[in-house]
């Protein structure tokens, strides 16, 4: 025990008589698991090695394997399929952000395999998925977790492929903004019909969700918020008052849903962008946007709608607010020199706050 020590702490382990316990209890015994693990271990300690993280790699192997270990593919995956082993020890080495994702889901370790398994995929996709998931439930927190499964797992495909280089940085901002527009779209839905379900009636209002933002600029981080703003339309002949109650209560019950508790990582939906920040109203009309951007609207707004963008829910009315800030944000000729003074004043303060 002594020199294997020795050994490992050669190796780069930072607490190698831990690492020594983990290999202990992953090769004792006689059953074919520990044979495997036996084999493959003294490749995988070198490639973990390699790593940022050896410790947490050896340590999230244990436990991967401990809750896979007795399926009849995940040792001969990593047994027959060494490009599969390899990047799963760096996976674990390297991010313990994509090995929590990992633990959630362990089966999700198939997909190291083959690179096809790690393209992103596109919205389109994202969304006939998500539609399917919501479609197996009734109850409407079960069709929102449903999703947020969904998303954790597209979280994991784009982490690993990140990590692996079948991807690059520019890739994985797309691929987390549409894994985010997908779980918003479903849980619009399902808010929608919470509410509708609550009122007895129709919804007498179109509603749409703009991103805002990263999220709006298509270049999300693992760690970013969902910067949102929420925009309603009464129908015809509908009651303002009535249509502004029910456009509260929807977003409102979509931040609920995507907050829920659970195994999965949270959905962390931000409307701070929104005219008048965390003071104003958390909807408003599309004739309430107009109103405010004519008569009160400032350069650092115009400046923050730069990367607003449709990004769940009715795509007509959505198209009709981006025309509407379109003139805002693209005004002829550029920004004036106040507004251009003002702007540097925000950045400055928000730097000394901040730093």
């Amino acid at each position: 025990p002594e020199a294997a020590e020795q050994r490992l702490h050669a190796l780069g382990y930072a607490d190698p008589a831990s690492a020594l316990r983990h290999l202990q209890s992953l090769t004792s015994g006689v059953s074919r698991r520990a044979a495997i693990q036996r084999t493959l271990l003294p490749v995988l300690l070198g490639w973990f090695a390699d790593a940022p993280d050896p410790d947490a790699g050896l340590l999230g192997f244990r436990r991967v394997s401990d809750a896979l270990g007795s399926t009849h593919w995940y040792l001969r995956l990593l047994r027959d399929e060494s490009a599969a082993a390899e990047r799963m020890a760096q996976v674990l080495a390297s991010s313990r952000y994509a090995t929590d994702l990992l633990l959630r889901a362990p089966e999700s370790v198939a997909m190291l395999a083959d690179d096809s398994e790690l393209a992103p995929r596109s919205l389109a996709m994202l969304l006939v998925e998500a539609n399917a998931a919501l479609a197996r439930h009734d109850d409407p927190e079960a069709a929102v977790a449903a999703v947020r499964s969904l998303r954790r797992r597209e979280l994991f495909r784009t982490a690993v492929a990140e990590l692996v280089h079948v991807s690059g940085v520019d890739q994985s901002g797309v691929s987390l903004s549409d894994v985010a527009s997908a779980t918003m779209a479903a849980a619009l839905q399902v808010a929608m019909s919470v509410v509708e379900a609550s009122t007895g009636g129709a919804l007498p209002m179109r509603f749409t969700i703009i991103g805002m933002g990263r999220f709006g600029g298509h270049e999300l981080g693992f760690g970013s918020d969902v910067d949102v703003m929420f925009v309603y339309e009464p129908f015809d002949g509908a009651d303002e008052q009535a249509a502004n109650s029910a456009a509260f209560s929807v977003a409102n019950e979509l931040r609920r849903l995507l907050m829920v508790p659970s195994a999965d990582p949270p959905v962390d939906v931000d409307a701070d962008l929104r005219p008048e920040g965390k003071q104003g109203p958390l909807v408003r009309s599309l004739d309430s946007y107009r109103a405010y951007y004519e008569r009160w609207s400032s350069g650092w707004e115009a400046q923050a709608l730069l990367r607003a963008d449709v990004a769940a829910g009715d795509e007509e009315l959505g198209a009709a607010f981006l025309k509407l800030i379109d003139g805002l944000r693209y005004p002829p000729g550029g920004i004036g020199e106040e507004q251009v003074r003002e702007i540097r004043r925000l950045k400055a303060r928000m730097e000394s706050e901040r730093l």
